[in-house]
């Protein structure tokens, strides 16, 4: 049977050069723990922490993720500076929603169904009794939209 070329992405990241044995990796999931355990399991599972320097970007789920994040902000901190993590802020992004492109949605509504005749009279004979002229016009303009059977 021929050998397995399959190796673990723990491996691989132990032999990167430039990481003395993996200890960045390391660093970066410790903080993750940590993460976890001052945010508590309901935020940290609709978030995803990237530790910096100065500060940790936290990437929530949706804007009530983001908002629970934003509101226990301060007690978070605390709780990561008793695990040793000592980051300034948390700077809190949300992820944007992905929104599928219908086009039959997008060409339906583009598409003006044009009135019966009667009911751009009516608009018309509304728009002459109207005192505000602003109103009366935009009638005016929709009552152009009649159907091309009679006018």
């Amino acid at each position: 049977m021929a050998e397995d070329t399959f190796t673990r992405l723990g491996q691989l990241i132990g032999k990167i050069q430039g990481l003395p044995n993996g200890a960045h990796a390391q660093d970066v999931s410790a903080k993750k723990r940590a993460w976890h355990l001052a945010a508590g399991d309901e935020i940290a599972n609709h978030t995803v922490v990237q530790p910096t320097a100065d500060y940790w970007l936290i990437i929530a789920d949706g804007p009530v993720w983001g908002h629970a994040v934003i509101q226990r902000q301060q007690e978070i901190l605390t709780a990561l500076a008793q695990t040793d993590h000592h980051p300034q802020a948390l700077k809190v992004k949300v992820r944007p929603q992905s929104t599928p492109f219908d086009l039959r949605e997008s060409r339906a509504g583009s598409a003006v169904k044009p009135l019966d005749p009667e009911s751009a009279d009516l608009l018309i004979e509304t728009a002459d009794g109207l005192k505000s002229d602003d109103l009366a016009q935009a009638l005016r303009r929709l009552s152009r939209h009649r159907s091309k059977e009679s006018s």
